[in-house]
């Protein structure tokens, strides 16, 4: 994991209340000049929290993803609902908390 700059986002509370949830992201991609490249979604554990490292998800394969440390980004929600996700065809219940994040791609030139 890399380091964040300390932020005026984190909570530790906040940030507690996520650890061994399972949680629900949205990931919009954008180009440098605004033009709209992707969109994914994931799914999976909280493990690690760490203002600094940020917030570690295990995902169902196994495999792990670093979220920025800004627990105020999620939302609670009903883990009897059903999410589909477009970006695999999955059918996903027993979520707990959602985040929706937009990632800019540095400029190339």
């Amino acid at each position: 994991m890399s380091d964040y700059e300390p932020s005026s986002q984190w909570d530790q509370a906040a940030a507690e209340a996520l650890l061994g949830t399972r949680v629900l992201i949205g990931i919009d991609v954008f180009e440098s000049n605004g033009d709209h490249a992707e969109r994914f979604q994931l799914h999976g554990i909280i493990e690690r929290i760490d203002e600094h490292k940020g917030l570690l998800m295990r995902l169902p394969n196994g495999e792990h993803y670093t979220l920025p440390p800004w627990p105020s980004a999620f939302h609670p929600a009903d883990p009897d609902d059903s999410f589909s996700l477009k970006s695999t065809d999955e059918e996903v219940t027993g979520i707990q908390f959602t985040a929706m994040w937009d990632i800019t791609r540095p400029d190339t030139e």
